[in-house]
């Protein structure tokens, strides 16, 4: 028996073809998709209750890389070689399921490209560069660092900050909650949660496995 799949919108060829191979096999069954209620990826997970986290996306030149699911809802996936100034079309398909890339808590973390320590505070208090097997924190300071400042205008509340605003500021360290809120082959994402006066800062710290660099996306409240 021969089996056709006919992804055309036009499926008025299907006599050509079955004049063409009916001479070869008196079985031919054509399945027209057109006619079919096939849709594309929705990110409804129902493949992830089969097989957890087991997810990729594919080119067209077959390549697959590997995604992950934010707790957003959205997906994150690194792609070597994109050309820029142009498109690319990808497609869901099931992944080989790889361990989480990057090691991170509430003491610290180890990406391909850097070590770092964090406080009690979430500074970070050292940052070693891998490549360069050197430290980027300079002794005594700390990055990710929050200040909040006092400000009184003398004219306009909304845009008048004077010159002497940094004269009395608070450093930003009553943290009230870390935690690891996603764990993938691309990425590991930290939630943390200060408070401040009347307010709440929150802030993810994204570390890549495929991308020097580290992402601090804060909210205020």
């Amino acid at each position: 028996m021969t089996l056709i799949i006919n992804t055309l919108e036009d499926y008025s060829c299907n006599k050509h073809i079955l004049s063409l191979l009916e001479s070869k096999d008196s079985q031919i069954k054509i399945i027209d998709t057109n006619a079919l209620d096939i849709h594309h990826c929705i990110g409804c997970n129902q493949c992830w209750l089969k097989t957890p986290g087991v997810c990729a996306i594919k080119d067209r030149k077959g390549n697959t890389y590997p995604t992950q699911k934010l707790p957003c809802g959205k997906y994150i996936a690194y792609v070597k070689d994109l050309a820029p100034m142009s498109m690319t079309s990808f497609t869901f398909v099931y992944g080989e399921q790889l361990p989480a890339a990057v090691k991170a808590d509430e003491k610290g973390f180890e990406t391909p490209f850097f070590k770092g320590t964090f406080d009690a505070s979430m500074r970070i208090t050292s940052l070693i560069d891998k490549d360069a097997d050197r430290e980027l924190v300079k002794e005594g300071k700390a990055l990710n660092s929050m200040v909040y400042y006092e400000n009184r205008p003398h004219n306009y509340d909304a845009w008048d900050i004077n010159i002497y605003y940094d004269e009395h500021g608070w450093n930003v360290d009553d943290l009230t909650s870390v935690k690891v809120v996603s764990v993938g082959p691309v990425a590991t994402v930290l939630a943390c949660e200060w408070k401040v006066s009347k307010s709440v800062i929150r802030e993810k710290i994204v570390l890549y496995k495929d991308l020097k660099r580290i992402d601090f996306n804060a909210d205020i409240d």
